[in-house]
């Protein structure tokens, strides 16, 4: 799906610039969802590689691909940090984490884990770094944001309560008559004016 969703990207796009020069530009890509790239031309070489940036690669409407930063994040919950988990310890984890299920299950609710890069100490460099950046203003600073939605949009209400849960400065704008697909690819109802000069406004 969201592969489909990503040439759907590309389909709108080709109806607003020159269709034969078109790039792409993901920072810190996290799609590490599945490494199976489905039309991949060498799947030896992307086996390693995550699936939205290898679909870009050989997407041949995408003429180039910057990816900066990149997560593997598959990887990383599969084998650890530098591939380093064995089997057995996966296994292990798997099965802590189904025993975790069930008692969640009877319990009605879920156990929260640890506060996350909570640093007691003799954390990787990495980590160090991490909270230098989520736990401090440098990660948290609000930017400005615009939500846009359908009036008649089944999933209105997902844009109307991360609207009100956003910080300033935020906006909400809803399209009148216009159903969840419609802001897909009728022309007529994406607001690009709108687009337009909230990035102008905001990116000055």
């Amino acid at each position: 799906m969201v592969v489909q969703a990503r040439r759907a990207h590309v389909d709108a796009f080709g109806k607003l610039h020159d269709a034969q020069r078109r790039g792409v530009v993901r920072l810190q890509p996290l799609d590490g969802t599945g490494n199976e790239v489905a039309l991949a031309p060498n799947r030896r070489k992307l086996t390693q590689t995550p699936r939205l940036v290898a679909h870009e690669q050989v997407h041949k409407r995408i003429k180039a691909v910057v990816a900066s930063t990149m997560y593997d994040m598959t990887r990383v919950m599969s084998k650890g940090y530098n591939d380093r988990t064995t089997r057995e310890e996966r296994s292990k984890t798997l099965e802590q984490l189904g025993q975790q299920r069930w008692q969640d299950a009877e319990n009605g609710k879920p156990e929260l884990g640890p506060i996350y890069n909570e640093l007691k100490g003799g954390e990787p460099q990495f980590m160090v770094e991490y909270a230098d950046y989520y736990r401090t203003p440098r990660g948290f600073h609000p930017r400005p944001v615009l939500f846009i939605h359908g009036e008649k949009a089944h999933s209105r209400y997902f844009s109307e309560t991360a609207y009100a849960a956003a910080a300033e400065p935020k906006e909400l704008m809803i399209i009148e008559g216009a159903n969840h697909v419609d802001l897909y690819d009728r022309m007529d109802k994406i607001p690009f004016d709108k687009l337009t000069d909230f990035f102008r406004t905001r990116l000055r």
